[in-house]
């Protein structure tokens, strides 16, 4: 008696659509008629055929597929992002209506309409049954959308312009992947990425709060096709993010059906969750006529190596820094990220510009162990530790979490209109040690800087460093000038002759003609014994 009462009912709804409403896509009409051979068929939690029961998504799929053809979604979240929104007064047999248990749950229940205020949906209470919504006081205070599905998905007919918006349309049907950021898998802020580059051709942040800092703020009611849209859970960071395509379509990676094309304003949850929309035209801006930032985007690539310290045998962090100044600027820095820390003036973070040095710490040992030049517009070039010479985003968390500060080298150069250092240190780095050597064919200590002198300012040295000690006159340390020959106690006496800036340039076993700070090496510094000024 059940089944013959609702089927006098549903036909009875059935004549009076026919004579009253709108025509209506046969589609639709056919899912109609498949939702109504299910009355009476009772509720499942998870239930999605008439063998087992439904609930109420898995009513709504099955009806679609075998009355239509269509393959919905198996959620009703994801149900409701499917199609297109419909106003009240525009209702045709067949759209899907969402219903929401609170205003912070979101949708969590759908029925299908069947004309005159009523639906067809999986009751919990009665399974499935034939009901006036708009008379059920419980129905109707929990009424949030409807939504028309086509005979395609929503967004197959999307035909967009835009470049970005044409790359993003290529990846539907790509599926999510936490991390993802190839067409393999993507999850959001992956398929931002992937899509910007592409079409863009330059390095975009990897994740959502960085994102969001790019390009220029869209009013929501400015939103064109290409735009990214940016999404949160709570409202305070975004959470995910999506690109716009046109015609209320967002195209993006979602857990359940990978990169799809749903709406946006016509779907409650997207709608409800939007953020911020940025448009991106181009990317961050390079300093690339400045002549650290110049220099240094010559080597990316070269590959990171610890303790490397050419273009040839690669680089790392601290060895790619000290080159660039050496090369661009004449400025011979220390060796070590530590070292390098301790010269140069600080910088307030406020106040970077492009050359200056940022400085990380406890990032594979404790204390100050990494460093880059600032290249501009929020980025940094540097030897990563996990791959090579590259450009990063100082916004990065893990950049965030392990930054210490900034040094700016302005002023380190040599002075080379002092005779002795403007001879000296054309050898840096180009003469070898060479035990007895007095000649640019190799040095050893106390003959490179006896021909420093002799060649420099033609000044006649004694061959040894005990000999040169006892020349000249005694010079305290904070009083030191270029020129003055600065001594460390070794196994031996050793020379260097002072640059300036605490530096001095002087011959070692490993190096030869090298520039080291004396106060910052570690090794060279506590050996400090004495200078001499050499009239």
């Amino acid at each position: 008696m059940k089944r013959f009462y609702y089927g006098v009912l549903t036909l009875l709804v059935c004549t009076v659509l026919l004579l009253e409403e709108k025509p209506v896509d046969a589609a639709l009409t056919s899912v109609v008629e498949e939702a109504e051979k299910h009355v009476g068929v009772p509720y499942q939690y998870g239930g999605e055929s008439p063998a087992e029961g439904f609930d109420s998504s898995g009513f709504s799929q099955y009806v679609y597929q075998e009355g239509a053809g269509i393959d919905l979604p198996r959620t009703v979240r994801d149900q409701a992002a499917f199609g297109a929104s419909v106003q009240n007064n525009e209702l045709q047999s067949g759209d899907l209506l969402f219903f929401s248990k609170d205003e912070s749950s979101g949708v969590t229940h759908v029925g299908i309409y069947a004309g005159n205020q009523t639906m067809i949906h999986a009751s919990a209470s009665k399974g499935i049954e034939v009901i006036n919504y708009e008379n059920s006081s419980y129905w109707s205070s929990r009424y949030t959308k409807a939504v028309r599905v086509n005979e395609e998905p929503a967004g197959s007919s999307v035909s967009a312009s835009h470049p970005v918006a044409v790359e993003a349309l290529t990846h539907v049907g790509a599926p999510y992947v936490y991390g993802g950021e190839q067409p393999d898998g993507f999850d959001s802020s992956g398929f931002v990425q992937y899509v910007i580059q592409s079409v863009l051709n330059f390095e975009m942040p990897r994740t959502l709060s960085q994102q969001i800092g790019m390009g220029e703020p869209v009013s929501r009611e400015s939103i064109q096709e290409g735009d990214v849209l940016f999404f949160s859970k709570d409202g305070s960071a975004p959470s995910h993010a999506a690109i716009y395509v046109g015609r209320d379509q967002i195209v993006h990676p979602t857990l359940s059906s990978g990169v799809e094309v749903t709406a946006f304003e016509g779907s409650s949850y997207w709608s409800g969750n939007f953020m911020e929309a940025r448009r991106i035209t181009e990317g961050p801006q390079i300093a690339e006529d400045h002549d650290l930032v110049a220099e240094a985007l010559k080597y990316l690539g070269v590959p990171y190596v610890f303790g490397g310290e050419s273009p040839e045998t690669g680089f790392d962090c601290s060895a790619f820094t000290r080159h660039v100044f050496e090369k661009a600027r004449q400025i011979f820095l220390p060796r070590s990220t530590d070292q390098q820390w301790q010269v140069g003036e600080d910088v307030d973070l406020a106040d970077i510009q492009p050359g200056d040095v940022v400085f990380f710490s406890d990032t594979y040992r404790e204390g100050i162990s990494h460093n880059g030049i600032y290249v501009g517009d929020g980025q940094f070039i540097h030897a990563s530790r996990s791959e090579q010479v590259t450009i990063s985003y100082l916004s990065e968390s893990y950049w965030q979490e392990k930054f210490t500060g900034v040094k700016r080298f302005d002023g380190l150069q040599i002075p080379k209109e002092h005779p002795v250092v403007s001879e000296a240190t054309q050898f840096i780095g180009e003469v070898s040690y060479q035990s007895g050597g007095t000649t640019p064919d190799g040095f050893d200590t106390a003959g490179f800087v006896q021909y420093a002198f002799q060649q420099g300012a033609g000044i006649s040295l004694p061959r040894y460093a005990d000999d040169q000690w006892n020349t000249g006159t005694e010079v305290a340390k904070e009083d030191l000038q270029p020129g003055d020959i600065v001594f460390f106690q070794a196994s031996y006496l050793n020379p260097a002759i002072y640059i300036g800036n605490g530096q001095v340039v002087h011959v070692t076993l490993s190096d030869g003609v090298r520039v080291t700070n004396m106060h910052s090496n570690s090794y060279w510094a506590p050996k400090y014994y004495g200078a001499k000024r050499i009239n």
